[in-house]
């Protein structure tokens, strides 16, 4: 359960970082690496992200 929130908090900063950073500079691709693409809750996280951004491509190694 506290492992579970934590990982929705840190999922939560994440994506808000993130969704900052593709409406200021716009990028034709986002490419998640490390422990990020290794989780699969975070995965799915991002994929919802960018989903409905059809001039940015997912990039999951």
């Amino acid at each position: 359960m506290i492992a579970r929130a934590f990982e929705e908090a840190v999922a939560d900063v994440l994506k808000a970082k993130t969704k900052k950073a593709l409406g200021e500079y716009t990028p034709h691709s986002l490419i998640l690496g490390g422990g990020v693409v290794a989780n699969q809750y975070l995965r799915n996280q991002f994929t919802s992200l960018v989903r409905n951004r059809h001039d940015t491509e997912l990039i999951l190694p």
